[in-house]
């Protein structure tokens, strides 16, 4: 990264964190940057992404980029953080969101991207766009009602409610608050816990969890029963399982 970048990237162990460091930093240049980045670790050789807050304010948009914006501009402005947060989604292994301050607006659609999501108890979410008469242009209209249920999604982006972590957890928003200066080492322990499994097997389920959601229960099945099938000879599945077996000896059913 050059020295006008807003993202610090650190890998080690097959771990990746991509820390956005500056106030805004899903500003437009930031979102490109973040962007183009992660189309980088999709080709490398990782168990595990954590996306990390660094400022309090850095998982925010620049309203005043939108001020002034007219419908094409604002277009081109959804469709970088559509594909930001749907990057996140599709990438070949779990993503987790570590958010210590504020996540608003686009910076709310960043962790709902991701597929675990921690906060400090500092930190605070919320769809706010209809403060500023606009809505949710990065997916959050789809992600917030999947995450919390229909009817809490419409409460949350119809008032522009912004919820303490607490209330997220409770929500369903993150899946625990941690203490702030335990927070990055609470999802790379984590991280290193996913990283253990198998690689194929996670990303398989990831995808199958993904695909599944919404369908309905015969066409989930159908998804599950053919990933699940993928796996079976390959090195990683033969390896573990004949290792397994010489540990535990064969159980029989």
């Amino acid at each position: 990264m050059g020295n006008d970048s807003t993202i610090l990237l650190d890998q080690s162990d097959n771990i990746a964190v991509v820390t956005l460091t500056r106030p805004y930093s899903l500003n437009i240049a930031g979102k490109h940057e973040l962007r183009n980045i992660l189309h980088q670790l999709a080709e490398e050789d990782l168990r595990t992404l954590i996306v990390a807050s660094g400022h309090p304010e850095a998982f925010l948009v620049d309203v005043a980029e939108l001020a002034n914006m007219n419908p094409t501009e604002a277009r081109a402005f959804s469709e970088a953080g559509q594909q930001v947060a749907s990057i996140l989604s599709e990438l070949p292994f779990p993503t987790i969101a570590a958010l210590d301050g504020q996540a608003l607006g686009g910076g709310c659609e960043l962790v709902m991207s991701c597929d675990l999501a921690y906060a400090s108890s500092r930190s605070h979410l919320g769809q706010i766009e209809v403060l500023g008469g606009i809505i949710p242009g990065f997916g959050g209209t789809w992600r917030l009602a999947h995450r919390v249920g229909l009817q809490r999604a419409c409460e949350l982006i119809f008032s522009a409610a912004v919820i303490d972590a607490n209330r997220a957890r409770e929500l369903g928003l993150v899946l625990d608050v941690i203490p702030e200066e335990q927070l990055l080492s609470h999802c790379r322990e984590v991280a290193a816990n996913i990283a253990k499994n198998g690689k194929l097997a996670v990303a398989q389920a990831k995808k199958v969890l993904l695909a599944g959601a919404g369908l309905p229960l015969s066409a989930a099945l159908a998804i599950e029963q053919a990933a699940f099938a993928s796996l079976f000879g390959t090195d990683d599945q033969r390896g573990r399982m004949n290792a397994y077996v010489k540990q535990h000896g064969a159980q029989k059913q």
